[in-house]
């Protein structure tokens, strides 16, 4: 029988042979920090075997399914010693996702269906809340694997979907579909802002808000990085009734005065009027279609790209003011490099003339020099819908317009969003109703002629008279 590549483990039950078939009922089942339980029944009589049953337990790490995923097993510290001298695998080096295949003809051997309910998904980070409440359930018929009605809950929001495998081609097919609602971004994100409140002095969430969102992918591959490197798709992120760090919005516009100002005085969060996220996904590019978190003190666009096939970054965030700001270096901020060493600077090119005219006002008066780094505001108030409205290359602001370094492939238009081609087509349906309606009282109010003043028709009444 063909099971997942794990760690080392623990289990404790009792086996059976009952009729044509093996029982084996377990009643702990340890890998690594996962503690599970569950019954199965084993059935080698058909062609492909057939093993059916129930898998639970309390806990199970997403560490502990490394392997599964072709990441190495972990190891225990004798082991990590004697590897450090080793040769490592080319994912631990410049790359970072698995590059080992995956065991694809075992799918092949068996036949499953098996209903899983695990109390806790631990993400293996502090960072973010730990997934409850995971249920699923494994099919595999014919080299083909599928996770049905997949569900973990998590920050009082869940995350629903489904997963297929189909291994029957030379080059296995992938698909996925999840979507996400009602996920509290201040319970899910454990990121507080490094200052207290203004009132309390508890340091504050730095997001807020109901995170929803989906993802539609399709690829091939023997390894999470083939598979990683052809996926095309889309994936969709918004949160609702959401608020966001004062402070990170000024860092995020590299606002000196303000920083300091919200620093000193306290952090507060700001209501989010829209934000929201949409990437086209192509040959395993993410590409940014419409970046965007509005407040009333700023608004934040992004653009760029995430390439999953060279495991790069590409990203340009701009902070665009909506008040005045006495030390401003507000300039686009770009994230770069690798997924092994992701970097984050200042784009160069705006930032240097600023600077440059700063730098000449200097030699005048040590004054002067600050009236280059003058930030009067942008008045315009920008709206979600706006936005989405516009062509990529205005809505993603700074990141996309000629003389930027960023490469950006060709944007999807707007109309090709499902969503927002309905809502333009819901908008040009009201808006010919509400001509047809003007019309239609525009015809019933025009004054109508008197009998009296038509003569064919007078002339007919006189005819009619005795």
């Amino acid at each position: 029988m063909t099971l997942l590549t794990t760690a080392p483990y623990r289990s404790e039950g009792s086996l059976a042979w009952e009729g044509e078939a093996w029982t084996v009922k377990l009643d702990r089942l340890e890998v690594g920090s996962s503690r599970l339980d569950g019954s199965f029944r084993f059935d080698a009589r058909p062609k492909v075997p057939l093993l059916e049953g129930k898998l639970g337990g309390a806990r199970l790490a997403l560490r502990d399914l490394g392997p599964a995923l072709g990441a190495p097993p972990p190891h225990d510290a004798g082991d990590r010693a004697r590897a450090t001298a080793a040769p490592r695998p080319r994912a631990a080096g410049t790359r970072v996702l698995p590059q080992r295949e995956f065991d694809i003809p075992s799918l092949a051997a068996l036949n499953a269906d098996v209903a899983v309910a695990i109390g806790e998904l631990a993400l293996g980070t502090k960072q973010l809340e730990t997934l409850t409440d995971l249920r699923t359930r494994i099919v595999l018929k014919d080299s083909v694997l599928q996770l049905r009605d997949l569900s973990v809950a998590t920050a009082a929001g869940r995350a629903r979907g489904e997963l297929e495998v189909d291994a029957r081609a030379k080059l296995p097919r992938w698909s996925a579909r999840l979507s996400w609602s009602d996920i509290r971004l201040e319970r899910f994100v454990k990121a507080r802002s490094p200052v207290g409140s203004k009132k309390g002095g508890r340091p504050l969430p730095v997001l807020s808000g109901d995170l929803e969102g989906r993802l539609r992918v399709k690829g091939s591959g023997r390894s999470t990085a083939q598979v990683l490197a052809s996926l095309d798709g889309d994936l969709e992120l918004w949160i609702g009734q959401g608020r966001v760090s004062h402070l990170v919005l000024e860092f995020a516009g590299i606002d000196v005065a303000q920083s300091l100002g919200v620093a000193i005085g306290g952090d507060r969060l700001l209501h989010m009027r829209c934000a929201v996220a949409t990437f086209d996904i192509r040959d395993g590019v993410l590409q940014a279609r419409h970046v965007l978190v509005d407040t009333s003190d700023s608004t934040v666009v992004a653009g760029g790209r995430v390439s999953l096939a060279d495991e790069r970054l590409d990203l340009i965030v701009t902070a665009r003011p909506k008040d005045f700001s006495p030390l401003s270096l507000r300039a686009p901020i770009r994230v770069g490099g690798t997924f092994a060493q992701p970097r984050v600077g200042i784009e160069g090119t705006k930032l240097a003339l600023r600077l440059g005219a700063a730098a000449l006002l200097a030699a005048a008066a040590p004054i002067a020099a600050l009236i280059a780094l003058v930030d009067t505001g942008d008045p315009d108030i920008a709206t979600c819908r706006k936005t989405l409205l516009r062509p990529p290359s205005e809505a993603n602001g700074a990141a996309s317009r000629p003389g930027d370094k960023v490469d950006h492939a060709p944007r999807a238009d707007p109309a090709s969003d499902p969503a927002i081609e309905r809502r333009r087509r819901a908008e040009h349906r009201r808006r010919a109703a509400e001509a047809q309606r003007r019309s239609s009282d525009t015809v019933d109010r025009a004054p109508r002629a008197d009998p009296s003043q038509d003569p064919a028709l007078e002339r007919g009444r006189e005819r009619r008279l005795p």
